[in-house]
């Protein structure tokens, strides 16, 4: 591996530094207006906003003055914006195996990483069990100067239902992060986190190869969380993201692929009658799933349920036992994928015009 010369050097600090300041130019009541303002109000300094994207861009360097006023302005100490890594997320990335051995197994061609970047809307339904409607919000891929990965940030809008003045204001919870990609496996790895509510997620989705001159549209992701409401436990869901925002029509179309899926469906013959009879299809259609159909007698019950009946036998055995015994018969998936016939059907029906 080749020694950093000098100039390297004076690149690599220049970066680190454009990059603090990026960073924390997002915090809460930060901005480069802002900035422009305090400099003009404290010390008749003129600057305007086009020199100072330069400069957070990596472009031209920060002079010693324009970076103490940036200092006193974000409230933070000068040797912290010089040499350390502020973003605690590729902090971390930088300090680890990863990132001392195998981040060249995730780097890719610049092309590549171009398709991705940008702004997208998301959509997931709420890990609340009888909470309704769906979760919105946005999630962006930025670049990173020189860096084989790319950053992130999960903004969503959380409804709040508590009872008090704050009911029906929306909460907006940030999360931010790093995107990789492995060209290898064709999947797009992110690690986002919020150190104030001391969360880390993990999402992945596919890596569309095929993509030309076209910006990726999105798709579905699996999403690795712990759930909202009072009792925090591991959770997985799908979310999708896409460019633009969805109307509430489109919106309703694709709320299923939301669900986790599998290839079987099961669902009550009466149901499945009444699509057939809402989508009127025709008699070879209909004969086609008629005679496809595996009809078994099923039935539902909790998991509660049958804790309560364990309980009236005191004979019966151990209980976890005997709920495991039921769940070992019942249909349940071992896993669930995000194919490419699932973000197929997604991006289609994305494309369909109202």
């Amino acid at each position: 591996m080749l020694e950093k010369t000098e100039m390297d050097l004076e690149k690599d600090n220049r970066q680190r530094i454009a990059d603090n300041i990026k960073y924390l130019l997002k915090k809460p009541g930060k901005s480069r207006r802002g900035f422009v303002e305090f400099c003009k109000n404290k010390y008749n300094y003129n600057i305007n906003e086009g020199n100072i994207s330069k400069r957070v861009n990596g472009q031209i360097a920060f002079g010693p003055m324009l970076l103490a006023y940036f200092c006193e302005y974000l409230e933070v100490n000068m040797e912290q914006v010089c040499f350390e890594r502020l973003n605690s997320a590729v902090s971390i990335l930088q300090r680890s195996y990863i990132g001392n051995d195998l981040l060249e197994k995730f780097s890719i061609e610049k092309e590549s990483l171009d398709k991705y970047y940008g702004n997208y809307h998301c959509y997931f339904f709420p890990t609340i069990k009888d909470e309704k409607g769906i979760i919105q919000g946005t999630f962006t891929i930025d670049q990173l100067n020189d860096e084989p990965y790319a950053k992130v940030e999960l903004v969503l809008n959380i409804p709040n239902k508590k009872k008090g003045k704050r009911r029906g204001k929306t909460i907006i919870k940030k999360y931010e992060g790093i995107m990789l990609i492995s060209s290898k496996l064709s999947v797009c790895y992110c690690i986002i986190y919020n150190a104030e509510m001391g969360e880390c997620n993990f999402m992945s989705f596919r890596f569309n190869r095929t993509l030309n001159t076209v910006k990726n549209q999105g798709g579905l992701v699996a999403v690795c969380t712990v759930s909202a409401g009072h009792e925090k436990v591991p959770t997985v869901h799908r979310m999708l993201i896409c460019r633009s925002h969805l109307r509430q029509a489109t919106l309703k179309k694709v709320l299923p692929c939301l669900y986790l899926n599998r290839r079987d469906i099961v669902i009550e013959e009466s149901k499945l009658q009444e699509v057939i009879k809402a989508f009127n299809l025709n008699e070879a259609a209909k004969k086609c799933i008629m005679d496809n159909i595996r009809c078994k007698d099923l039935c539902e019950i909790s998991e509660s349920v049958l804790e309560i009946a364990h309980d009236k036998d005191p004979n019966a055995g151990n209980k976890w036992e005997f709920i495991s015994g039921v769940r070992e018969n019942a249909y349940n998936a071992k896993y669930n994928k995000i194919s490419k016939n699932a973000d197929k059907q997604v991006i289609e029906l994305l494309s369909q015009k109202e």
